[in-house]
């Protein structure tokens, strides 16, 4: 049991996933109660009155989840009427929301190309370098350029192939600029692309469908050995930015100007 815990830690602290503790019951069958106690103590969890019935169980966890948004018993009796979303904010505690969110929320390219740009800004992306250090590869070596090792800082922009693409899609924005670390680039974005403006809400969108793009071109060098074709990627970018911003009447029409390739 030890063990199994040990390595749940070490996988843990890779993956950056995290098991909550109140929401874990352990249940045993013909364990010494000493036995029983000590691996609660391990584990951090709970143990799960049996000889309740269901209701019972419920009202528990009902006072545990109470009690852990900071209500008392008191508190509960004297409320008139009773939010979920309240109840949610409390459960959630206090966070400081991250400086990027905006390039994320305020969004309105696709959902996938959001989705990996959520993971790939704070570094979650599942690269060589990470799934070396899970254990599960051995070479790390970028699959685009061949140069340096596979991780999200040297693929968005520090890879030639991924930076060529960018740089094409900059200069189709109408910018022209040095290549930029990652964190550069978030922070870049966050102070010069904020706003409503349909120019900051491209360069939003672009961001989004550029590290999406990338990503898709690792995965097929990978799984499918495929060339990378920095023409043919920024062609399709193009094209998919135009039909989305088909929905988006100020954007469309700013994109009016835009209407050629960066090639």
């Amino acid at each position: 049991m030890v063990e199994i815990h040990n390595q749940f830690q070490r996988f843990s602290k890779a993956s950056r996933l995290v098991a909550n503790t109140s929401k874990s019951s352990v249940y045993f069958g013909g364990v010494d109660n000493r036995v029983q106690q000590r691996i609660l103590e391990i584990l951090g969890y709970t143990k799960e009155p049996r000889n309740a019935s269901w209701v019972i169980q419920k009202i528990f966890k009902a006072k545990a989840q109470f009690q852990e948004a900071g209500y008392s018993e008191e508190d509960v009796k004297q409320l008139d009427s009773f939010s979920t979303k309240q109840m949610y904010k409390r459960l959630q505690g206090g966070f400081q929301k991250v400086s990027w969110r905006g390039l994320v929320c305020n969004n309105k390219g696709m959902p996938k190309w959001i989705f990996i740009l959520r993971l790939a800004i704070p570094d979650r992306l599942a690269t060589k370098e990470r799934l070396a250090r899970w254990g599960l590869m051995d070479e790390t070596v970028c699959s685009l350029c061949q140069r340096s090792n596979e991780i999200v800082q040297h693929l968005f922009f520090e890879c030639d192939v991924a930076w060529e693409i960018w740089q094409k899609l900059l200069q189709w924005q109408g910018i022209v600029r040095r290549k930029k670390q990652w964190h550069e680039e978030v922070q870049w974005a966050v102070e010069k692309a904020a706003g409503k403006s349909a120019g900051a809400e491209l360069y939003r969108i672009t961001l989004a469908a550029v590290v999406y793009h990338v990503w898709q071109a690792r995965n097929k060098s990978i799984f499918q050995k495929e060339k990378v074709n920095v023409v043919s990627i920024v062609k399709v970018i193009v094209q998919e930015i135009h039909i989305r911003a088909q929905s988006c009447k100020k954007l469309d029409a700013y994109l009016s100007n835009l209407n050629w390739y960066p090639v």
